[in-house]
């Protein structure tokens, strides 16, 4: 899989440095192999991990979705990452879920093909 796309997003740039490239490629060569339509997203933080799977499933499953789960307490909360989705043409991608991952997703599951769990 071809990663440039990803190395050079500015956010992933910025967030390489504490979690390191190698983090990014194996994060999206997994969704790759995986090749989910639906992703469940624990914890959205900044939203780079959001933004990476979104990246390949815009190259490998046009109707693929994240659903995302948060507090969005931190980091602008979820109109910022809307936002920077949005701005890479990727806001179809995600559905976002406001409150306790606990309260929201573990209380009421839905179906996967692919868990991210990041809190």
């Amino acid at each position: 899989m071809e990663l440039n796309y990803l190395i050079n997003d500015p956010d992933l740039t910025k967030s390489s440095s504490k979690m390191g490239t190698k983090f990014w490629e194996t994060l999206c060569l997994e969704i790759e192999k995986i090749n989910p339509n639906t992703i469940v997203e624990l914890g959205s933080g900044q939203g780079c991990c959001t933004i990476s799977m979104a990246r390949v499933l815009e190259r490998i499953n046009k109707n693929g979705i994240i659903h995302s789960y948060d507090v969005f307490k931190e980091w602008g909360g979820y109109e910022e990452i809307s936002d920077r989705l949005k701005d890479r043409g990727l806001g179809d991608f995600v559905k976002f879920y406001k409150g306790n991952v606990f309260e929201t997703w573990v209380a009421n599951p839905t179906e996967f093909d692919c868990l991210l769990i990041d809190i």
